[in-house]
This record gives structure tokens, sequence and C-alpha cells, in this order.
């Protein structure tokens, strides 16, 4: 049953008042009404033309923001019927792969605190294999960040990335408070534009489950993310450790 005009949407007539990111306002509204499941989990939305007479923007910005609500898993289509509300997947939250965006960024949309536990950048030398693996001569210098992220003070996520120096500033991002990729994205040239991840489930070493804090051999899900330039060239490569139990990760597929 599609949600009515005035009651459940009534605040979202609040977005027009400033015209800057109106689909990520229409989203964020969206999705706030959502998770305080004034929408409920299988309740269908009203169609993209009657979001765009309700709210008074155009049919492109209920589009994008539509897109971004499918994106991280809160609405999924049904071909020919309409647009609905997903049902949650526990006690976590979730986000998509499809876009390059920061863990922190994510929780915060989810509503959760985010924090960093513990943040270490050192330079360091490839050693063969390694310079082998991003195409690289050995010895030469990388930069690596190590990232420990806690989600309402559970350690979650544990992140190392190794980033060639002629992408990176060791005393800038000695400094930086922001995530590894927003730096890539924003502060290099040429910036990042694209990664490539392999995901796997493996059980946390003696590493990793001391760093999360967690038992040892704990299934957790494990990604080797490669970061590269428009150009095609690698900029670096990051691992990364996330427990599933409090961050689910997703994939959105379409039949071509």
């Amino acid at each position: 049953m599609a949600i009515e005009t005035t009651h459940e949407l009534s605040d979202l007539i609040t977005v027009i008042g400033n015209r800057r990111h109106l689909s990520t306002q229409v989203m964020e509204k969206l999705e706030r009404l959502i998770q305080e499941r004034k929408i409920k989990p299988d309740q269908q939305l009203p169609s993209e033309e009657a979001l765009t007479k309700m709210l008074g923007v155009s049919r492109s910005t209920v589009r994008e923001a539509l897109g971004q609500l499918e994106t991280n898993g809160l609405i999924y289509k049904r071909h020919g019927i309409g647009t609905f509300v997903t049902h949650p997947v526990g006690k976590g939250f979730h986000g998509g792969l499809e876009r390059i965006e920061p863990f922190r960024e994510i929780a915060h949309r989810a509503g959760k605190m985010s924090q960093v536990i513990d943040r270490n950048v050192s330079q360091i030398k490839a050693d063969a294999e390694f310079a082998s693996g991003i195409g690289i001569e050995r010895d030469s210098k990388l930069i690596k960040i190590e990232i420990i992220e806690a989600i309402n003070g559970v350690r979650t996520m544990y992140l190392t990335d190794y980033i060639k120096d002629i992408y990176g500033d060791f005393d800038k991002l000695a400094q930086w408070e922001g995530s590894v990729i927003t730096y890539l994205a924003k502060d290099v040239k040429p910036p990042l534009t694209n990664t490539r991840t392999e995901i796997f489930a493996v059980g946390a070493d003696e590493v990793v489950a001391k760093k999360l804090d967690i038992p040892l051999g704990k299934p957790i899900q494990y990604q080797v993310e490669t970061y590269y330039t428009g150009e095609g060239n690698v900029m670096g490569i990051g691992y990364l450790y996330i427990l599933t139990d409090q961050f689910h990760f997703f994939v959105n597929r379409h039949v071509a």
C-alpha cells in the first residue's frame, strides 16, 4: 500500500527552501522516515511523478535521490509495480559497494557514531613481491596508513593502505583527519577515480583479532582494494577487514 501525500511526507517540503544538493536532501529525509519506521518495510513509495509534484523538484532530482536510497539498500524496485522499502538486515547497518565513499560517511548516514580508535602513518620500502603486485620497483617508497575504526564503541574496521609516494604527501597524511580515499580523490592530481575490489570471507588471524578485539578465527569480511587514476595508473592498495555483525556490505545488480 502506497504512503499518503500529506502525512508521512509533509516534512519533506522543507527541503525546497534550500536549493543546494536537493537530491541529497530528499534522500536524507526519506532515509530518516524509513529508519524511524514512519515508512515501513514492504510499504510502497509514491511514483517518481507523484514525488516530483509533492516536493516541487525536478524528476531527475527525485530519480537521483531514489537511486541513492537503492544503492544504500533501503529501497528496492519491482518491475512494472513500483518502489518499496526493504527489510532491515540485523542489528548492524549496511552500505553498497557501488560508490567509492569513506566507511565513516556510510556510518553517519545510518545514524551511527564512527570513531577512529587508532591511526598510524609511516614510510616503508616495497619488497619484491609487493612491488611486483602494484607495478613499482623494488625498494620504492610507500606511505603506509593503518586505521582502526569503531561504530558506537565497537571496533568494526581495520584498514591498512599502501600509497605510492608520488601520490601522497607524508606530512600531510600524518595530519590528515579524513579518510585516505577522500585524500586521494580531492587532494591528489591526477585524482582517484575508480577502484577494483576483491572480497573474501576469512577467519581472523592473531593480528586482526587483536586489532578488532575479537576471538581468533572469527569469520570476517576481507577486502583487497586497488586504487586507480583515470588514466589507469595504480595509486596504491588497501587491505580492509570488517566485522560483519556490525556492518553488512551488499551489491545491487541489474539485468543488462
